[in-house]
């Protein structure tokens, strides 16, 4: 991740979320409160039991599934 394009990062629950510098910060935050309500729909600020396995398929720990987003096609392929 050091060496990417992605620098603008944020983790909810573990869910790696990254945008390039030009991605607004905007839509990190939207993606992070998406993943958030996704895996903690009763907002109690953990994983539900429920929705474990969602996360751990989502997250860095399990198969290193990320959110990444760039301002345009040609931005996002040149992220690794």
């Amino acid at each position: 991740m050091l060496e990417s394009r992605f620098k603008k990062l944020v983790c909810p629950f573990g869910v790696v979320i990254a945008g390039t510098n030009l991605f607004p910060k905007a839509n990190i935050h939207y993606s992070a409160k998406l993943i958030a309500t996704l895996l903690d729909p009763s907002s109690k600020g953990e994983v539900d039991a429920d929705k474990m396995e969602l996360k751990n398929q989502m997250s860095a720990a399990g198969s290193g599934l990320i959110m990444g987003g760039g301002v345009s096609v040609e931005d996002e392929d040149t992220c690794p």
